[in-house]
Parts: structure tokens; C-alpha cells; sequence
């Protein structure tokens, strides 16, 4: 089981790299170049992810939007630093929208990459999370100074104020660009009060008190140019009240489930709520699923430093994507027609969110995070689910033969729990699987 703990003091991970360097011998504890990350295995990205799943679960404000978003300017940030000690991996400057002329390091100076990355996510993630409760706070101080400790015992000085230089700079940069996408800050706007639903027949009511969840999230910069449009769901069917209408029998069809759900149906309608600040959230689901793997599969740095970039990003634009249409379409949910044209007294399994029917978020992200999750470990990959006991839920652990299946399931749980029709779920798994293969497309590598 991953437990994710809080790190060690200072004073004892002082003494801890010391001794252990010192009882260490050299045929034991083979030496990196400070410049080679090639040797090194997952821990330092696999502890920064550890980090900014708690970081998110625990801010205000952080709903699943804004989760995927900061997981993928983090991702960014750590492949831009990191990249230089992976043979043959590219800049995103040129391939991301809006990113362009990256700073490079001075190639007359030595750097150590990691300590690098560490000041340059020292600042991103301060900008990200600038609402992060104190606790967090310190524990990525501890984060940073357990690996600016370890490392720096292997650097010089001069290396090692490079390295800050640069990755400063870096963060610089990267700022600047996320400032413009759209979705800055957005922790502090996810209930605009500006925004007035449309209405008419077949169009979004709020099911609550509350207004939408961030109705603008859709209009933000994607990280894939055109991915928008790229991944444009069919249109749903056509608003009708009539009994053997098509969407009339869709909304039947949740009725009907709904009155004869089996616990193990129920089971997995509450399994995949993903309830912001009780759980990771959805694209917190994916990244604690991919997080175990790397570590269970001892993936190396370079290969978990890939693996959360083109994840996290097709999170983020699956959740951009998915919101854009979302408000386009602006479909009733289920839990109003029903009750509207079936059964007045009708309620759904799950709470309905805040926001529009089609597409379903989960189903989109879920079935983008698939794409990359086989990308990286491969069809048909049995594995077990175990984030709800990490967070100590309740809830028992749950068995995939493939991610395309957990992906599947994740959409069904919204069948299941009454608050999406069929064909949300079904069209936005399409739309997250040509965003994921859309995402596999990059260049990472120079050959």
C-alpha cells in the first residue's frame, strides 16, 4: 500500500544523507554526474507528485478544473528543468500553445538538474497554490530541502548557484505564460455570480442554490492548439418530451437503472465521486493511480517525468475541452427532466454537480488518462486501485485488467449514480480518447 507521510525534519535528513554517504562505498553507492539523471530512478518526481496531490486536495478552491490545470503547469515546470539530464529529450517551447523562447541554461557553466527543478518549482507552485494551507506550505519546504540536501552534496557551490540562478529564470517564464491562459487565480472564481444561464426547453438549470461551476473554463488556452475543436463530441439528441422520443427514452433509461441498482453498482457510483477536498479529486483519481504504478514498476526518472506530462496535460485539456462544451450545449440534467416528465419525486444516487449535462467530465478525463496511462504501461495491465484507502475512505479497493476498463467503469459510475445520460458518458469517453492520442502526438525526443 502508498502511503503518502509527511517528510522528515530537517536535522534528520541531515544526518541521515550524511551518514549514509559516508558508510556507503563506492562500489555500493555508485556516483551520478550531478549533469546525469540517466541512473537515477522515480523518487524525485513520484515525491513532488505525493506533494501536489495533498497540496490540491487541501487548498480552497481547488475543484477539479483547477487541479488538472496546476498539475499540468507542475508537470511542465519539472520536464523543462529535468529534461537536460535525459539524453535526446526536446524543449515544449514551439510545441505548447503560447510557449515560446524557454530560457536555456549557459552551456559554458555546470548545473545539477534537480536543483534546478527544485527553485524552479519553488516558485511555480507558490504561484499555483498561492492559497495553500500553512502545513502544506512547510512540508514542500521540507520537500526541497530533503533534495537540495542530497544533491548538493554532490555538487559544488558554484553549481549549485547556477542551478538556482537558472531554475528562477525558469519559473520566470513559465509564470508569465500560465498568467495569460485564462484560468489564473481561478481558485478564487469558481462560482461567478456574472454568469446567468441560458433558458429554455432542454436547457441546464442549477439542481441547487448554487450557480455554475466555473461557466468560463471552456473559453481558456488549451495546451494543444485546436484541441478544442479537434475533440468536438457528435451532437447530443434533440431535446424532446415526447414519450418515444430518443431523448426521452435516454432519460428513461437512468430512471429505470436507478430502481434496480445492485450494491456493486451503487458501490461504484460512490467509488468515483471524487469529491473535491475529501478526495483527490478526478484528475487526482488518475495521477494517485499513475503514482503507484511508477513506484510498484520502479519506473525511471525520465520515464516518470514523460509519464506525468503527457498525463497531466491531457487532463487539463480534456477538463478545458469537456467545459467548453459543456456550457455550448448547456443540456438539462437528468434529476430536472426526470422529475419534470417522469417521477416528480425522483432523486439521484449521487449529488448533481453544478454545471451542465454534456459531455460527462469524468468520462472525458477519465478516458484521456487512459490513452496515456496504456501508453505507459502497456495494454491490457492488470492493476488495483487502492487511492480510496490511501485516503482512507471506506471504500474497498478495486481491480482493472486494463485502463481502457477503469476508464469505462469511471464513465458507468455516472450512469449509475442518476446524473448523466447514456450518451454524456459514451461521447465523452470519445471525446477523452482523441485527446489522449491527440497528447501522444508531441515530440518529446529529439530522435
Amino acid at each position: 500500500m502508498l502511503i503518502i507521510t509527511r517528510p522528515l525534519g530537517k536535522v534528520t535528513l541531515c544526518f541521515l544523507m550524511v551518514f549514509l554517504l559516508i558508510s556507503c562505498s563506492d562500489d555500493e553507492s555508485p556516483k551520478t554526474h550531478p549533469n546525469d539523471l540517466s541512473a537515477l530512478s522515480h523518487e524525485y518526481l513520484t515525491d513532488w507528485v505525493k506533494e501536489l496531490l495533498e497540496v490540491s486536495k487541501n487548498s480552497p478552491g481547488f475543484t477539479p478544473p483547477i487541479v488538472s490545470r496546476a498539475f499540468a503547469y507542475s508537470s511542465i515546470t519539472l520536464y523543462e528543468a529535468l529534461r537536460f539530464g535525459f539524453p535526446g529529450y526536446r524543449s515544449l517551447s514551439g510545441q505548447l500553445t503560447g510557449l515560446q523562447n524557454v530560457p536555456e541554461p549557459d552551456p559554458d557553466l555546470n548545473y545539477d538538474w534537480i536543483l534546478v527543478a527544485n527553485a524552479a518549482m519553488k516558485e511555480v507552485v507558490k504561484e499555483l497554490y498561492s492559497v495553500m494551507p500553512v502545513d502544506q506550505e512547510s512540508q514542500i519546504e521540507e520537500l526541497i530541502f530533503k533534495w537540495n540536501a542530497a544533491r548538493s552534496l554532490e555538487s559544488d557551490p558554484v553549481t549549485n548557484q547556477n542551478s538556482e540562478v537558472y531554475g528562477k529564470a525558469l519559473a520566470v517564464h513559465l509564470i508569465d505564460w500560465m498568467k495569460e491562459d485564462g484560468g489564473h487565480k481561478a481558485h478564487n472564481r469558481n462560482f461567478p455570480s456574472s454568469y446567468i444561464p441560458p433558458e429554455g426547453p432542454g436547457l441546464w438549470k442549477p439542481t441547487d442554490s448554487s450557480n455554475a461551476l466555473l461557466p468560463y473554463w471552456g473559453a481558456n488556452r488549451t495546451f494543444l492548439l485546436n484541441i478544442v475543436s479537434n475533440s468536438r463530441p457528435a451532437d447530443p439528441p434533440e431535446f424532446s418530451t415526447a414519450t418515444d422520443s430518443e431523448f426521452y427514452q435516454a432519460a428513461l433509461e437512468i430512471y429505470e437503472i436507478s430502481q434496480v441498482l445492485t450494491q456493486e453498482e451503487k458501490d461504484i457510483a460512490f467509488y468515483w465521486t471524487d469529491d473535491p477536498f475529501a478526495t483527490y479529486t478526478p484528475p487526482g483519481h488518475s495521477t494517485y493511480i499513475f503514482l503507484s504504478l511508477a513506484i510498484s514498476d520502479n519506473l525511471s526518472l525520465a520515464q516518470a517525468t514523460e509519464a506525468f506530462l503527457l498525463l497531466s496535460i491531457a487532463q487539463s485539456d480534456a477538463f478545458v475541452s469537456c467545459w467548453h462544451w459543456k456550457f455550448y450545449f448547456n443540456l438539462v440534467r437528468p434529476v430536472t427532466y426526470i422529475r419534470e416528465h417522469i417521477d416528480p419525486n425522483w432523486s439521484p444516487v449521487i449529488i448533481t454537480p453544478p454545471f451542465p449535462e454534456y459531455t460527462s467530465g469524468h468520462s472525458t478525463q477519465s478516458a484521456s488518462s487512459s490513452v496515456i496511462l496504456t501508453h505507459v504501461f502497456g495494454e491490457d495491465y492488470s492493476f488495483v486501485d487502492r487511492t480510496h484507502e490511501t485516503l482512507q475512505l471506506g471504500k474497498a479497493n478495486r481491480t482493472f485488467n486494463s485502463f481502457y476498463e477503469m476508464a469505462e467503469e469511471a464513465g458507468m459510475s455516472r450512469i449509475y449514480g442518476g446524473i448523466h445520460y447514456q450518451f454524456g458518458n459514451i461521447e465523452g469517453r470519445i471525446e477523452g480518447y482523441k485527446i489522449g492520442h491527440e497528447v501522444l502526438k508531441m515530440q518529446l525526443k529529439s530522435n
